[in-house]
């Protein structure tokens, strides 16, 4: 997705027009880039969908870029209101919330290393991102140590939602099946390995390894500073 526009060169030059063009807003148009497939979002391909010229575009967002960060900002934003953050004040509960969130907008999204994500992130979460730190601060975390768990569990979440979408379309992970076939020279030297994957691969719930992985997580933190 981060392929250029072969239209945009021609209008680097064009002077915008005077006034606010009518007909579209900034808001419908992330709603439109939000519905078009990621391979085709071109800026001349959502003018088509809008029924309007690229210069109207380029008024109200700009160039690709900002249109791309807008539409991350906007998954993060849904994402982060479609379920309510805990109100109990257990800090494993607001990191469980914040991950799972931070995992469907990246999913959604689709693409996730095309987006600039981090951006969104702290444009779109920084509400959020107080009270999950609020709240693990409360529960006797030091700054520093708050702010390296909860960036683990975002990274951890990024990490999980790259597997789900490598493996959409697929009976199983893209990665598993590569090391099956690597140890096939040689399968007596990997037995404990075969069967470790090939129970992973038959895992139906993508889910899971994603939970088990919060688990740890949260167990080592907790381990970590002493927090009950």
């Amino acid at each position: 997705m981060n392929g250029e526009d072969p239209h945009e060169g021609d209008e680097a030059a064009s002077p915008h027009r005077r006034g606010r063009p009518a007909r579209t807003s900034r808001d419908q148009i992330v709603t439109a880039a939000l519905g078009v497939a990621p391979g085709g979002l071109t800026l001349q391909a959502l003018a088509d969908e809008l029924g309007v010229d690229r210069k109207t575009l380029r008024y109200h967002v700009g160039d690709r870029e900002t249109l791309l960060a807008l539409m991350a900002s906007e998954v993060f934003r849904a994402e982060f209101n479609r379920i309510p953050p805990p109100t109990n004040g257990d800090w494993r509960d607001a990191l469980r919330w914040y991950a799972h969130a931070v995992r469907r907008a990246v999913i959604t999204l689709g693409i996730h290393d095309r987006f600039p994500l981090e951006g969104a992130v702290g444009l779109a979460a920084m509400r959020q991102a107080e009270l999950v730190l609020q709240t693990m601060v409360d529960s006797g975390f030091e700054i520093e140590q708050a702010g390296r768990g909860a960036n683990t569990v975002v990274e951890l979440a990024m990490s999980s939602a790259r597997d789900t979408l490598l493996r959409q379309g697929q009976a199983n992970h893209p990665q598993y099946g590569e090391a099956m076939a690597a140890m096939q020279a040689d399968v007596s030297e990997f037995t404990m390995l075969g069967q470790v994957l090939v129970a992973m691969s038959a895992e139906l719930n993508e889910n899971k390894q994603f939970e088990f992985n919060l688990d740890v997580v949260l167990a080592g933190l907790a381990a970590l500073t002493g927090k009950s």
